[in-house]
């Protein structure tokens, strides 16, 4: 097959496609027969992507716990992007190399130098005077070897925004303690025109007086977001392919991997689904409660819990097993405790059922099945309640929320005093 491809490319030039006479022998075979290569790599990094992404839902999950600190959602976010990305890029990749393989396996079915008829086509039907399975072949290759680039190039942006992204945020941060100006704004009309310029080809650095102007910032932002590892790489692109087609390429490319990440994590993160239709999926009951499974220890598969947690939505027990799990968020509410031998985080909150709060609740320290995970727990007691609904109401008295009330998770529960009976 790569001799197919390299017969191909030596004998024909379509569009000025030719190659580079200036390019070395090993150069010229290694692009002839690097599709084996490719599909390897592609197929692999596929599998081990669609791991790494849940590995990387639960790693953020777990640091959400442990660790707060700005752009920590930026991280994830960015993170996410550049494993879909991937994934996105190395399954078209395959698919396209894919259909390549089965072009020139056809292509192998008869003599290339056997006169066969053109086809006539009907008006407004252009005829077809040969055969254009080559062209097709040869086009398929090049998009194929582009996306591989593409694919891999991603990295490197995201992985450079992301350092440029910090590097500026520490700056500003570090300026706004010191001398308590804010900087952000300068920063961020400089940030956006580097980004500008990037979509244009280099159109600023193209520009007159102007270039001398963003010389010093843009050859540092070049550094720091590794635009130096890819510049060659789109430069060489621009030269060869329709600007505006590139342009398309990218947009559509970041904007189909933004709603490839979408969809990959708003279960996991129980974001609302933005593709759902319904007109009343807000209004389906007049209570203002919402349920939810991980409000029940025994209807998530390892007893995950965000916040907190009891035993069950039907309780058949005299008591309820009350767990509240521990975060980093939390540090600033136990700071606002004004004895210091009271500052523990089971002294900032309030616990009641429906209008009866418990003032001398026990509490005790539980560590789950992994060291990031703990919290408190503590034992209710609900056997004087009548059998039927309740409400378990958990505030936090240091936490009020926008609109000046104290923030309030309401977990519902059936207490069936019969069950034992």
């Amino acid at each position: 097959m790569g001799l197919f491809t390299k017969a191909r490319r030596r004998n024909q030039s379509l569009e000025n496609d030719g190659d580079d006479p200036a390019a070395p022998g090993w150069l010229k075979m290694l692009q002839d027969n690097s599709w084996e290569l490719e599909i390897l790599i592609s197929g692999g990094a596929i599998f081990s992507l669609f791991q790494l992404s849940d590995l990387m839902i639960d790693f953020f999950y777990q640091l959400s716990y442990t660790q707060d600190f700005t752009g920590q959602r930026v991280l994830f976010m960015a993170s996410m992007l550049a494993i879909k990305g991937l994934t996105l890029g190395f399954f078209l990749h395959v698919l396209l190399r894919s259909f390549w393989v089965s072009l020139v396996s056809l292509s192998a079915m008869f003599k290339q130098d056997k006169g066969v008829e053109p086809i006539k086509l009907s008006k407004p039907f252009a005829n077809i005077e040969h055969s254009n399975l080559p062209r097709l072949i040869i086009l398929l290759d090049k998009l194929s070897a582009w996306m591989m680039y593409n694919t891999f190039t991603i990295v490197f942006i995201i992985a450079g925004w992301l350092l440029l992204f910090f590097s500026i945020l520490g700056i500003v941060i570090y300026v706004q303690q010191i001398t308590g100006l804010t900087i952000w704004y300068p920063f961020a009309g400089i940030l956006g025109l580097y980004v500008l310029d990037l979509f244009l080809f280099s159109g600023i650095r193209k520009t007159p007086y102007l270039s001398y102007i963003v010389y010093p910032f843009f050859k540092v932002f070049d550094y720091i977001s590794l635009r130096f590892v890819y510049q060659k790489g789109f430069d060489f692109v621009s030269q060869h392919i329709a600007r505006w087609k590139v342009a398309l390429y990218y947009g559509s490319f970041i904007l189909v991997t933004c709603m490839f990440t979408y969809l990959s994590i708003y279960r996991k993160l129980h974001w609302p689904n933005m593709f759902d239709n319904r007109g009343y999926r807000f209004s389906l009951t007049e209570s203002e409660q919402h349920y939810s499974e991980f409000l029940y220890r025994n209807k998530t598969s390892d007893g995950r819990s965000h916040q907190a947690s009891i035993q069950s939505d039907i309780i058949s027990d005299p008591v309820l097993s009350l767990f509240i799990n521990y975060s980093i968020r939390y540090d600033p509410f136990i700071d606002k405790i004004e004895n210091p031998d009271q500052r523990f985080f089971e002294n900032i909150w309030q616990i009641s059922v429906d209008d009866s709060v418990y003032q001398h609740l026990e509490f005790y320290t539980i560590h789950g099945n992994n060291s990031t995970t703990m919290g408190i727990t503590t034992y209710i007691d609900v056997g004087n309640f009548d059998q039927g609904l309740h409400t378990l109401h958990l505030i936090n008295i240091y936490e009020p929320n926008p609109k000046g009330r104290l923030k309030m998770l309401d977990i519902p529960f059936w207490l069936d005093k019969e069950a034992d009976q």
